[in-house]
């Protein structure tokens, strides 16, 4: 428990899962030693994530409803929608970032890069219609100030390794 309006929760040396629901209050979520699942719903408010030991720590959005932008920078990662706000430091460590049910804006500011596994996008299944939609997941690499080549099959861009990336359908960088 923290002092004004903040929150702060601390995974200790287990493996985690701390779900992060409505509030307007801030909350900052520190990480222990072992794998940590950061798992967010719509409306989570203003949450701030330290977390820099683990072999698979996650960022999971999959139940968030709204479209999601995540902004890495050399700063650190920001994921927004507009209204509610995840920030992580540049220090923080996480494996895994999963995108919500909505549109996904994967946005890389000059040669930043992210060495984990992205899966862009979560399907929405209507098992009584035999459907299932998902948002437009879009990385955008408009900001490098050098050229970008992508190899899908090996999970390279630039000079920068990238982990896996999954349900993406855009990949746009203008030079």
């Amino acid at each position: 428990t923290g002092t004004d309006d903040t929150r702060y929760v601390s995974g200790g040396d287990e493996d985690n899962e701390l779900g992060v629901h409505g509030s307007s209050l801030g909350a900052t979520y520190i990480g222990g030693a072992e794998n940590d699942s950061y798992i967010f719903a719509d409306n989570w408010g203003v949450v701030a994530i330290s977390d820099s030991a683990g072999d698979e720590d996650v960022l999971d959005f999959s139940a968030v409803t709204a479209n999601l932008t995540f902004t890495f920078s050399a700063t650190g990662l920001v994921v927004t929608d507009g209204i509610n706000t995840v920030s992580l430091p540049s220090t923080a460590v996480m494996e895994k970032i999963i995108g919500g049910q909505g549109n996904n804006n994967y946005v890389f500011q000059d040669n930043q890069v992210f060495a984990g596994t992205i899966v862009g996008g979560t399907a929405v299944v209507d098992e009584d219609a035999g459907t299932s939609t998902m948002g437009s997941n879009t990385f955008d690499f408009s900001a490098f100030t050098t050229s970008v080549d992508i190899d899908l099959t090996s999970g390279i861009y630039g000079a920068m390794s990238f982990g896996y990336i999954h349900n993406v359908k855009t990949i746009w960088s203008v030079k």
